[in-house]
């Protein structure tokens, strides 16, 4: 992944830089929020005096609002194991694995074995992915992956995930998910076990998640 390598770019620039992003129909991911320099800095110590600008735009504060989260807010959360292979020239997790580490919390929550969340002859495919990376996963190590439900469809579900590394969250996702017939392969509405399993997942604080 090329993240910026200039000390330089103060927490201005690149709030203003993710503002232009989200303005984007292209440009789905952005750079990290904060510096390389201070990837392992704790969190609350990230966005301090300068929230107001950093806050300007919808994303923004989405994202703030996100990196706030603890990993035991979510009500999923799933592990992975951070592989020598997954890394790339630049020593840090390529960022097409992001994408892999969320997948297998997905997985986890559609396809178990014991309580699959998808009717016969029905399965879920991926619609929707919008990705945003703020820090780096590094090796040797692990990740934990939390996911929660944020809005539920006809057929489909929004989810958000968020990536967290030694306790800091270096990802944040939205991911609409949507149940289609396998057979005819067009969208197949969720039965009713299907929605009861979904709103377990939703945030207790549903100010924060969305709830609608």
């Amino acid at each position: 992944m090329d993240w910026p390598t200039s000390s330089g770019l103060d927490i201005h620039h690149q709030a203003e830089v993710n503002c232009a992003f989200s303005h984007s129909s292209k440009l789905k991911t952005t750079f990290p929020i904060q510096s390389i320099a201070t990837t392992a800095t704790p969190q609350s110590s990230v966005l301090p005096a300068h929230t107001g600008m950093l806050l300007r735009c919808p994303r923004e504060r989405a994202i703030h609002s996100i990196m706030q989260r603890t990993l035991s807010q979510y009500p999923s959360v799933s592990d992975d194991k951070v592989r020598y292979a997954d890394t790339d020239r630049q020593g840090h997790v390529n960022n097409a694995l992001f994408a892999t580490f969320l997948e297998t919390a997905r997985v986890e929550i559609f396809y178990d074995p014991a309580h699959p969340l998808a009717e016969r002859g029905a399965e879920f495919v991926i619609a929707h992915l919008d990705l945003d990376f703020l820090a780096e996963i590094r090796w040797p190590g692990s990740v934990a992956i939390g996911t929660a439900v944020r809005k539920i469809g006809n057929s489909s579900v929004t989810l958000e995930q968020a990536i967290f590394q030694d306790g800091h969250c270096v990802a944040r996702a939205e991911v609409i998910a949507v149940q289609i017939d396998t057979a005819t392969r067009k969208a197949s509405p969720l039965k009713a076990f299907t929605r009861e399993a979904l709103e377990a997942l939703r945030f207790s604080d549903t100010l924060s998640s969305g709830k609608t």
